[in-house]
C-alpha cells in the first residue's frame, strides 16, 4: 500500500517521520508525503494523494489562536479534504488543544492525540493500518480465450462497462465499477479494497450483451466468464 502522511514540517512534528514512517514501513507499505510551497498544496501533491491507498493527516498544534485554542496546518486539512474527495480512507490525528472548529466536513475517522501519550497514538495508527490491510487490491485475468477475443475489440468503447461484486459472509455487496487493462497477451480486471476473505465476481456489459463470472477467491489467478 501507498500511505500518504500529511504533517507539519517542523522540529516539533519530527517524531512523525521518525516514528510513524517507520511504523508504516514495518507493514511493508510505502510512505508518501508532499512538499508544501507557501503553506499550499500543489497539484503534484494532489496527484500523489489520488494515487495513494490511504491517508494519515496530523492536525498538530501550530500557533495560538482565538479563545486560547491552537490553530493547525492549513495544508494538512486540505490534504485530508483531497483524500475524501477521491475517495480514499483518511484518518485525522488531531492533537489535544487544536481548535475543534478548525476542521473539515465529516466522512473521515479521527484519533485524539496527546503529546505526552504518543504510545497510545501509535497503537491506534497500527490498528488502522491493520484494518486497511484486511482490504486488498485484486488483479484477475479474464478467461477463457474465446471470451477474451470477444471483449478485446470493445473494452475501450464508451458503452463498455465492467463491474465487480463482493460476496462476504454470505452477503452480496453492491456492484462496484472496475476497469479492464490489456497486459501482455491478456485482459485483466483490478478490484480495489476487497476483503481478503471475500469472494469476487466480475460482470461486463456492452450494448445489451453481458458476460458474468462465477464467484472466485481473492487468491485466484483469473475468472472464467460466461456470456
Amino acid at each position: 500500500m501507498r500511505i500518504f502522511v500529511a504533517h507539519g514540517f517542523n522540529e516539533r512534528d519530527k517524531w512523525i517521520p521518525d516514528l510513524v514512517y517507520r511504523l508504516i514501513r514495518s507493514f511493508g507499505d510505502e510512505v508518501v508525503s508532499g512538499e508544501i510551497i507557501d503553506g499550499m498544496i500543489t497539484e503534484g501533491v494532489r496527484n500523489s494523494i489520488r494515487t495513494s491507498s490511504a491517508l494519515l493527516g496530523f492536525a498538530t498544534q501550530r500557533a495560538k489562536g482565538a479563545r486560547g485554542m491552537w490553530t493547525t496546518h492549513r495544508w494538512v486539512l486540505d490534504e485530508i479534504a483531497t483524500a475524501l474527495a477521491v475517495p480514499i480512507p483518511a484518518v485525522e490525528i488531531r492533537e489535544q488543544g487544536v481548535d475543534p472548529q478548525e476542521g473539515i466536513a465529516g466522512g473521515h475517522q479521527r484519533i485524539s492525540y496527546e503529546e505526552a501519550r504518543r504510545d497510545e497514538c501509535l497503537v491506534r495508527i497500527a490498528e488502522f493500518l491493520h484494518e486497511w490491510h484486511r482490504d486488498i487490491s485484486v488483479t484477475l485475468q479474464l478467461m477463457p480465450d474465446e471470451r477474451v477475443q470477444e471483449i478485446w475489440p470493445i473494452h475501450r468503447k464508451p458503452e463498455f462497462r465492467c463491474f465487480y461484486r463482493v460476496r462476504l459472509n454470505g452477503d452480496e455487496l453492491p456492484l462496484q465499477p472496475a476497469s479492464v487493462a490489456p497486459i501482455g497477451q491478456g485482459l485483466f480486471v483490478e478490484a480495489k479494497r476487497v476483503p481478503k476473505d471475500a469472494l469476487i465476481q466480475v460482470v461486463i456489459e456492452h450494448q445489451g450483451r453481458s458476460w458474468v463470472s462465477a464467484y472466485e477467491s481473492t487468491n485466484a489467478i483469473g475468472v472464467h466468464l460466461r456470456g
